[in-house]
């Protein structure tokens, strides 16, 4: 195996090194030999990239302004924040993350049926952002942002509900496997958040009165919910059916004697 360390050529593609890198393929002259070290540096230079400090930044400006933030963001102060799709994985990576650790401590097979549709349900939640975005353009037609910034402002909306969703997962379990909390009450508490979220978050973006945005917003929920379940229903449904044809097509080609 050739020493990294003493190399003259590219361990790449073998070219002759002229610098700090090659010149033909863009990879580092510096290659070193993997040590200890080098998997600590790279497990640190991996967690730097998740920006935490960015994250929890985004986090608290959603939390304590998210109209003026977003109507910021939207106009151009979008230094030292996530983007709004970033913001959205994050917050879906954190949720998994966290239903892993759980099961991994309690050993409670729901928790792991749980995450599997949990990862579905993120990936109808982040399509349907979409939805939620034209809803408020419509709904919202006096505010001055068009349908892709309404968009933006969803996606922003629903990581934020994600990350509440994981603080209340973390609360509630304990008191819910102790028996202090009824099954339903976190999903019950869940869905008040949310609500009561999309409250707050509406009259800071689009300045509505409250006797005007609560019915508003209630009616927006309740189309997004349906929309939210047709897409499950449509979804569940073609996954049946290509599992049936599946399972036909298998049959054919392996006959029972």
């Amino acid at each position: 195996m050739p020493d990294p360390d003493t190399e003259t050529k590219c361990l790449n593609c073998s070219s002759e090194l002229a610098g700090q890198f090659c010149h033909i393929c863009g990879q580092s002259a510096s290659i070193t030999r993997y040590r200890l070290r080098s998997i600590g540096k790279e497990i640190f230079e991996q967690f730097r990239k998740i920006d935490a400090m960015t994250t929890f930044r985004t986090f608290w400006a959603l939390t304590k302004n998210p109209g003026d933030f977003v109507s910021a963001y939207l106009s151009g102060k979008r230094t030292g924040f996530l983007s709004p799709v970033k913001y959205f994985f994050y917050s879906f990576v954190v949720q998994v993350l966290v239903g892993s650790w759980l099961f991994w401590l309690t050993n409670d097979h729901t928790l792991d049926q749980m995450s599997h549709v949990e990862f579905r349900s993120e990936i109808v939640m982040f399509i349907s952002t979409g939805f939620w975005g034209v809803l408020w353009r419509l709904f919202y037609r006096k505010a001055d942002l068009n349908v892709v910034e309404n968009i933006v402002a969803a996606i922003f909306f629903v990581g934020q509900v994600n990350f509440y969703t994981i603080i209340l997962e973390l609360i509630t379990f304990p008191l819910q496997k102790a028996g202090i909390f009824p099954i339903y009450l976190p999903e019950l508490l869940q869905l008040v958040i949310q609500l009561g979220y999309s409250f707050y978050f509406a009259r800071g973006l689009f300045r509505d009165r409250y006797l005007l945005l609560i019915p508003k917003q209630l009616v927006l929920s309740c189309l997004y919910f349906v929309l939210v379940i047709v897409i499950f229903v449509g979804a569940f449904s073609i996954g049946s059916v290509s599992d049936q044809l599946n399972r036909s097509r298998l049959s054919v080609d392996n006959p029972q004697p």
